[in-house]
């Protein structure tokens, strides 16, 4: 729990940490990762429900969409690649917080790996080590966070949260973040998204004693 007047936020781990599942790696980003991404952010199946619909026009704008998350902006964000076991240098997507404030997650997976439930594995593996990341303080009025008579956050003693945002005709999106333990909370008019409405999710962040008592 933070102290009066202040919100508690995430000190991003340098260097990223490689985090194991039993089927997938989720590793640091390298700049060799571009060709597999830009499979990604050209694929209309997968671009369509970002805020990028058309896509990345050359492998040169993947690459400045990736150095978002490279050294050395990468203690800005904690956005890792998400690999199978069986082949750990091919980044079949990403997951991670890829805007700090408020703290916002978000997760693609290349088309031809849907349906295997990845992303709702890479999801829960990452969040296992996010909120375990050790904290600082800020003060409240120097977050841009969520307006507090939306009853997000209490303003004198503020739980941390994170956000998920999801197109509102995306489906499997919002299963990912339902099972994570996200709450849908509003509802938001976005004209560059495919339906032009967005639905916004909200974490909580657990305390110390609940996490601890959920992962026995």
């Amino acid at each position: 729990m933070s102290s009066e007047g202040t919100i508690t936020r995430p000190v991003f781990p340098v260097p990223q940490p490689t985090i194991q599942t039993e089927r997938l790696v989720l590793r640091p980003l390298t700049a060799a990762d571009v060709p597999s991404f830009y499979s990604l952010r050209t694929d209309p199946a997968v671009v369509c429900w970002t805020s990028t619909p058309d896509g990345d026009p050359d492998e040169a704008a993947t690459l400045r969409w990736l150095q978002r998350f490279l050294p050395p902006k990468h203690t800005e964000t904690f956005v890792l690649a998400v690999c199978e076991r069986s082949n750990p240098e091919l980044a079949i997507g990403s997951i991670g917080c890829h805007i700090a404030e408020p703290p916002e997650c978000g997760y693609l997976i290349r088309q031809e790996w849907w349906g295997k439930g990845y992303a709702t594995e890479a999801l829960r593996a990452w969040l296992d080590v996010y909120w375990k990341l050790p904290r600082r303080e800020i003060k409240m009025e120097e977050f841009g966070g969520l307006r507090h008579s939306e009853g997000y956050v209490d303003p004198h003693r503020a739980r941390e949260y994170l956000i998920g945002s999801t197109d509102k005709s995306n489906r499997a999106s919002q299963g990912v973040l339902a099972k994570a333990g996200f709450e849908r909370r509003r509802e938001f008019r976005d004209p560059e998204v495919k339906s032009g409405e967005v639905y916004e999710w909200v974490l909580v962040r657990p305390s110390s004693e609940k996490y601890a008592a959920e992962k026995n």
